[in-house]
């Protein structure tokens, strides 16, 4: 036992008398009654952060669960794109994997690639929304804006948003890995099924 360990034991055992008399209680001091429960020894506990606005967009019932951790890591800006390897040292350009003449960033990849953009352009025209593609931000805020609705054209917004993010980066690491160039439409016809 180390030096503070000793003195923290030796001021338990000089200050904290035990009447032999009376029943041990435990009082949990996380809940005003004293009583224990899971759920306020995890409030307890946990970090307490906001919930982020757009949730409601990647996590949803019914979402399919890697392409909402994709949208995720997109949103968050963690998708390991060229730009940002090179920036690590990892390869030597930064080149876009899909179109080997841009910068790969994110905003690159999907909305500035113009295979992407004509993605973006059939899902909003699918969807019937009349407005031209924007950025992952002001996707993502347009999302967020109608994610409470209930409507199943709602849910198909978000279903398609978030296969749309998987299937390009899907297709870019097929292409990075395994040298094949996934065609992307076939995805995209599965994904208007839901219509």
């Amino acid at each position: 036992m180390d030096d503070i360990t000793g003195r923290a034991w030796d001021l338990l055992k000089y200050n904290i008398r035990i009447n032999p008399l009376v029943d041990d209680k435990i009082n949990w001091k996380g809940m005003r009654n004293g009583i224990f429960s899971v759920n306020s020894a995890w409030r307890n506990l946990a970090a307490v952060e906001n919930q982020v606005s757009w949730n409601k967009v990647v996590w949803y019932p019914g979402m399919i669960p890697r392409h909402s951790f994709v949208t995720w890591l997109a949103i968050m800006g963690r998708l390991n794109t060229n730009d940002k390897l090179m920036r690590w040292g990892v390869i030597q350009s930064n080149v876009c994997s899909l179109c080997n003449t841009h910068t790969e960033t994110i905003g690159h990849l999907y909305f500035d690639y113009s295979f992407s953009a004509n993605i973006w352009s059939n899902i909003l025209r699918i969807s019937g929304d009349i407005r031209p593609e924007n950025c992952l931000r002001r996707e993502i805020s347009f999302l967020t804006r109608r994610a409470n609705e209930r409507s199943k054209k709602s849910k198909a917004r978000r279903l398609w948003f978030n296969a749309a993010v998987y299937h390009i980066w899907y297709a870019r690491n097929d292409l990075v890995f395994n040298q094949m160039c996934r065609v992307l439409s076939r995805g995209l016809l599965v994904l208007w099924a839901f219509v």
